[in-house]
């Protein structure tokens, strides 16, 4: 019983308890220590959604994701919509929905901020319905339609943007808001046929354009002078009083 009385005043004493309990706070922050371990180590390969980007901005990108554990890189796609404001989300890969890993790389495409340049197609003489087709084909904008007196009945005379013509292969951007001429046949108006006798071109070609005429063969004598030189000869004719229909064409001859 002697001997056991050492021990057990040591196992009572001050140091030896101080001791245990030391040892105890280790054994317990180690135990808090693995299992925080553990639980980052079993949620590091956890499956997580992809949220959906479409129809975001791309300015709002860095908020939306500030809780959330995803990186993204984004590229300018072809699309270009007037109607879309300029870096709008409009696809994204992985899709919505999809399990992936943290920190994976989502791929996000955005609208073009500059409108492509194109060239104008061809629609002059082109019916209207299928010059409008055309147009929105090549994602331009149809705008206003003005109708005058011509033998084309239905068909595009002109392509203006803003008032100013515009022809065919002109470089123009897509959305643009194409407005077109078109042909309304002769209709019963008729008009005299005007004297055109010792004008010069430009005068010719302004007085026959505020009759609602046109202008037809423009042919030069040899040796004429463009600059100069006047009509002597046209067709149909003068004679006092004729009239022929409005938007048909008179045809000159120069000296």
């Amino acid at each position: 019983m002697n001997k056991l009385k050492p021990i057990f005043q040591f196992l009572i004493s001050k140091q030896f308890l101080l001791n245990l309990l030391i040892a105890a706070v280790a054994v317990i922050m180690l135990i808090g220590i693995t299992y925080k371990w553990l639980g980052s180590y079993t949620n590091h390969n956890e499956a997580i959604s992809v949220p959906d980007f479409i129809e975001m901005n791309v300015t709002d990108l860095d908020e939306f994701l500030r809780d959330k554990k995803f990186r993204y890189k984004i590229s300018d796609s072809s699309t270009y919509n007037p109607e879309v404001p300029a870096g709008t989300i409009i696809d994204q890969d992985p899709l919505p929905g999809k399990k992936v890993k943290e920190n994976r790389t989502i791929y996000l495409n955005i609208t073009k901020n500059v409108a492509p340049k194109i060239k104008m197609p061809d629609i002059i003489g082109v019916q209207q319905r299928q010059a409008i087709a055309t147009l929105k084909s090549y994602g331009l904008v149809v705008g206003g339609q003005t109708y005058i007196p011509d033998i084309q009945k239905n068909c595009v005379l002109q392509m203006k943007v803003r008032g100013k013509n515009v022809k065919p292969g002109q470089a123009i951007s897509k959305g643009t808001k194409i407005d077109l001429v078109i042909a309304d046949g002769f209709g019963e108006t008729t008009i005299e046929v005007p004297d055109l006798n010792g004008m010069p071109l430009d005068e010719v070609t302004f007085l026959i354009q505020g009759q609602s005429l046109h202008l037809g063969s423009v042919i030069f004598d040899a040796g004429a002078d463009s600059a100069t030189a006047t009509v002597y000869k046209q067709y149909p004719k003068f004679i006092e009083g004729e009239r022929i229909a409005q938007g048909e064409a008179i045809d000159i001859y120069l000296k």
